[in-house]
């Protein structure tokens, strides 16, 4: 469906619902607010950033199975440790991280950080976290002076999960 291709294209090269209006209008393509408005934008939105992180666990997963699989392979001295009765391969990776609004190395202000481990054998993604230091739904309700618990939490789409300064967030990502 054009609607879903649309959407999707705007949220894989980062852009949002004004960026879409205004290559629709480079292209001579007519878009009215009758044809998409917020809420279409939003329910595709949810619906595609869905699918996208259940691919991007699925593909992060496979790696990492490829990964041990690649590390028993070229050492045969690989180390492993038992946790909960399962024998866990240490695998040699590396860790990058980040928030990335910053200026002159010492100020940390972005809303949201990620760290990705990318394992030395295959160079894939073996694992990823973002922290979220903001939801508009809950910074509205902070300021209408309700309280922010799990269950206001789970009543949306919350991904905030970072109450700290981003400077700080830095060595918790």
């Amino acid at each position: 469906e054009v609607n879903v291709r649309m959407v999707q294209g705007m949220i894989n090269i980062g852009r949002g619902m004004v960026s879409m209006y205004i290559l629709a209008a480079h292209l001579n393509m007519p878009l009215g607010n009758s044809w998409f408005n917020k809420t279409v934008w939003r329910r595709y939105e949810n619906m595609i950033g869905g699918i996208i992180e259940e691919k991007a666990r699925a593909s992060v997963e496979e790696a990492l199975t490829e990964e041990v699989a690649a590390e028993k392979e070229s050492n045969a001295k690989y180390r492993t440790t038992e946790y909960n009765s399962k024998h866990i391969v240490h695998i040699p990776a590396s860790v990058d991280e980040g928030w990335p609004k910053r200026a002159a190395g010492r100020k940390y202000d972005s809303n949201g950080g990620v760290m990705s481990v990318v394992g030395q054998n295959t160079k894939k993604i073996v694992e990823y976290e973002v922290k979220i230091r903001n939801c508009a739904r809950c910074q509205y309700a902070r300021k209408l002076g309700i309280e922010i618990d799990q269950n206001f939490k789970d009543s949306h789409d919350c991904r905030e999960n970072w109450q700290g300064k981003s400077k700080i967030g830095r060595a918790h990502v």
